[in-house]
């Protein structure tokens, strides 16, 4: 069964190409719909960086759509074969030009999305050059779970 999650605020912030296709690393804002969307916990008090445990999705594709109305048209899709990497770090906001740290802080996640179609890197540079902040979509599949099998009982190793 395939799922989807959309970040509202995001960058892409490089791609890089490999001989299968490429990457794109992007950066995006982490509230708690998308959180509970990942199946990942609240990040723990206390804690500047975090890793989830679940930090790896089979993705099918991802759409990237400019926020700016002018800009939509620039919207891309690529098939991708997963992404990981995920970090999580809570960030200060800082407002005005020479201002101080806030006490408002956000949480923010880096990630690598890797793709294998042909034309994916040259989509995204172009992408590149017109966005600026954007929506991003991606839709992927659940990780299989093993069952038990009926009959098989699993032993514990003996000291």
């Amino acid at each position: 069964m395939s799922r989807r999650f959309t970040a509202t605020q995001t960058s892409l912030l490089s791609i890089g190409r490999n001989s299968k296709g490429g990457t794109a690393h992007l950066v995006f804002t982490l509230n708690a719909r998308l959180a509970k969307s990942l199946d990942w916990p609240e990040m723990p008090e206390g804690t500047g960086e975090w890793t989830p445990e679940i930090s790896s999705y089979q993705a099918t594709s991802v759409e990237l759509t400019p926020n700016a109305d002018g800009l939509k048209k620039f919207a891309v899709e690529i098939e991708s074969t997963k992404i990981n990497g995920f970090q999580v770090q809570r960030k200060s906001e800082k407002q005005g030009k020479n201002a101080r740290k806030a006490a408002k802080k956000r949480t923010e996640v880096s990630c690598t999305i890797h793709f294998n179609q042909e034309d994916g890197c040259a989509k995204l540079e172009r992408f590149l050059q017109s966005g600026g902040p954007c929506s991003m979509t991606v839709t992927y599949v659940d990780a299989p779970v093993q069952e038990e099998l009926a009959g098989v009982e699993s032993e514990e190793p003996e000291e």
